[in-house]
């Protein structure tokens, strides 16, 4: 959770309404939605750290960040 993944939180106005859609670009499939900025920033770590959660315990590689190295 503290390694620095990369996030794309944007705007979405659709058929539902206007709200925030947020990904972590790295782990497939990890993503969430908010009213705001802030609550789809919150929705999508606690999204992140399910996700984290689960790989590890099915015991699957949670993958890197983009960028990270072993230096």
């Amino acid at each position: 959770m503290s390694l620095p993944y990369n996030y794309s939180i944007q705007p979405i106005r659709d058929e539902s309404g206007d709200y925030f859609y947020g990904r972590v670009l790295e782990l497939d499939g990890c993503q969430s939605t908010g009213a705001n900025f802030e609550e789809a920033c919150k929705s999508l770590r606690e999204a992140m750290a399910g996700y984290i959660e689960t790989k590890l315990e099915n015991g699957f590689e949670v993958p890197e960040p983009v960028g990270c190295n072993d230096h």
